[in-house]
């Protein structure tokens, strides 16, 4: 009976561990467009949390009950977070509708906590360096082999826009349009597969270095891949993090006393070639078409009138109680006839945060903000201090106005950022309290090994912090939270625990 009861426990204990590494090997298919949604989202949380279940009915140590009442309290913090916070939620001023869902919010925050429950799971499951590195492998041929695969058949959606690309890696040159040639695949975000994918150029070159030469092949899937995606991060992001990888290697290798990989030539070679092609890259030409219409628009002002004297003229019209149209009304007009569609498209002003409901601010920021100095996330982040000055309340500061009122109105792309409008202090230091946690044990354990392993999973951490808060849409994300969960899921590989 023993002996039975032995086996039924192995045979648990190895469904288990093949049911992660298939759940988690199999991720980027639900980051595409065909399954991307809210009811996947909830469905991976359910089957993260059946894990979590079947792990404490398993593995019954004493220890495992230890930390998982570590993590109960986490949850139990965070919850009573939005229990409390949700009783100053109603009283909210806004020139707009307002909109706030508790179920919503819940369901936002039980994301936020994921990250522990995912490295708790993987924690006690017995698996080694080879089933880290096979799950990074089988990422690689699932998000860079089918966006490279796409960008050659011309059948990948554009990482700019909704429609597909027309040219193909083989066929860009200097002034093509980049929302016709930046490729995400069939991916629903470029930039969660941009983090995705300079964590995996980290391990492919790991990989290449100390297991085996063949994984020059994946260095190369993630570098055109990243190439193709045609953001700034992917494109200049890439080739620092490749080069930075080269001189670590170099360093970690003299202070161990080691031998250099003289392999490291291909690497170098790889970094020029990367460095060559970005001239005629879709990052390049987005470049240059922001910065011709920039010009532009400096030479039409400068053929009818001066900047300055239109605005001393509008101030004083505006000034004058005796014109025939209302403030508000020439604050419109101002609008609608100085904006560049090129730096400040009309959804904003029209859908994100209407006009009509708040003129003055739309003025403002036309009229304060230079034309070199307006993007998306400075719109974003101006829209998001706008309600929380109107809203004016003391507390904003520390628990924030909400994530749902947020993203009813805009989606602020600068991660952090956005959660201290949204959580406020309090909120934001429960909530990502997680990324505290890993960069610290991250550093404990590269200061322990001081291996070149040891330093990919570090920097695939600063870099995920980092690339989060310059591109947003990173740490509110099911499919990037499952990849840095599994980041710090290597982190126990090596400690032992």
């Amino acid at each position: 009976m023993k002996k039975i009861g032995l086996d039924k426990k192995n045979f648990l204990d190895y469904f288990l561990k093949k049911a992660i590494l298939i759940f988690l090997a199999t991720s980027p298919i639900f980051d595409t467009v065909f399954f991307y949604s809210r009811i996947t989202t909830f469905i991976r949380i359910i089957v993260i949390n059946t894990f979590l279940v079947m792990t404490l009915l398993i593995k019954k140590e004493k220890s495992h009950y230890k930390n998982f009442f570590c993590l109960f309290l986490y949850y139990l913090l965070a919850f009573a977070y939005l229990v409390i916070t949700s009783f100053f939620r109603d009283d909210f001023n806004s020139y707009i509708p307002d909109k706030f869902s508790l179920f919503e919010e819940l369901l936002s925050i039980i994301k936020l906590c994921m990250p522990f429950t995912i490295i708790y799971i993987l924690k006690y499951q017995d698996y080694d360096k080879e089933d880290f590195l096979k799950i990074g492998n089988m990422w690689i041929f699932l998000i860079a082999g089918s966006i490279i695969a796409l960008n050659l058949t011309k059948l990948s959606l554009s990482s700019y826009g909704i429609g597909n690309i027309k040219y193909s890696i083989f066929q860009w040159r200097e002034n093509l349009d980049y929302h016709l040639t930046a490729s995400r695949g069939y991916f629903n975000y470029a930039n969660q597969e941009t983090v995705i994918l300079i964590i995996l150029l980290l391990l492919a070159i790991y990989e290449f270095l100390y297991i085996n030469k063949k994984y020059i092949i994946h260095i190369i899937m993630v570098f055109l891949s990243m190439i193709m995606l045609g953001t700034r991060v992917a494109t200049m992001g890439g080739l620092i993090v490749l080069a930075v990888a080269i001189l670590s290697h170099i360093v970690i290798s003299l202070l161990n006393k080691e031998k250099i990989n003289r392999y490291l030539l291909f690497l170098l070679v790889l970094s020029i070639f990367w460095y060559l092609i970005i001239p005629i890259s879709p990052y390049s030409n987005r470049i240059e078409e922001m910065e011709s219409a920039y010009t532009r628009e400096e030479i039409d002002k400068s053929d009818v009138i001066e900047e300055s004297d239109v605005i001393k003229r509008e101030d004083i019209t505006i000034a004058n109680s005796k014109e025939k149209k209302s403030q508000n009304d020439m604050y419109i007009d101002f609008v609608y006839d100085n904006y560049n569609p090129n730096y400040l498209p009309k959804s904003f002003f029209e859908n994100n945060y209407p006009i009509t409901a708040d003129p003055e601010f739309w003025y403002l920021f036309i009229k304060n903000t230079p034309l070199k100095d307006i993007n998306y996330r400075l719109i974003e982040k101006k829209i998001i201090e706008r309600i929380v000055d109107i809203d004016d309340k003391p507390f904003d500061k520390y628990i924030g106005i909400s994530n749902t009122r947020i993203q009813n109105v805009i989606n602020l792309e600068r991660d952090f950022l956005l959660h201290y409008y949204a959580y406020g202090l309090i909120g934001s230091t429960i909530l990502l309290f997680f990324y505290v946690y890993s960069l610290k044990r991250a550093t404990i354990n590269f200061l322990k090994e001081r291996d070149y392993f040891s330093f990919v999973l570090l920097s695939s951490i600063i870099l995920f912090i980092f690339v989060a808060y310059l591109t947003g849409n990173i740490v509110n994300s099911m499919t990037t939270i499952i990849a840095i969960s599994y980041i710090m899921g290597g982190l126990f590989l090596r400690v032992g625990q």
